[in-house]
């Protein structure tokens, strides 16, 4: 059985060209994210004996886009998610 679920789809600008042209270089932009309350943490479960797909997974993506009139760059990304550790709780019964 498959199920997808899309968890979060937000779209946002991060950086503004000046002037609008872009220099040859290397860039870098940093930006934040906060994401939903519950949502799971990444995770890919595979037999160790078989060479099948994986029988269960949990997946995010990141995607950036640089709009270059009508001749987009596209690049998507893996992205781990970890959920919040557990608080430690000692001298409980």
């Amino acid at each position: 059985m498959k199920y997808n679920h899309k968890f979060l789809h937000e779209k946002k600008k991060v950086f503004k060209v000046p002037g609008d042209e872009l220099k040859p270089g290397a860039y870098e932009f940093s930006f934040t994210l906060e994401l939903p309350h519950g949502m799971p943490g990444s995770i890919i479960y595979k037999e160790k004996d078989t060479h099948e797909d994986a029988k269960a997974k949990v997946k995010y993506w990141i995607k950036a886009t640089l709009d270059c009139n009508g001749d987009d760059m596209k690049y998507k990304q893996v992205l781990a998610v970890r959920e919040k550790p557990v608080s430690l709780k000692t001298n409980e019964q």
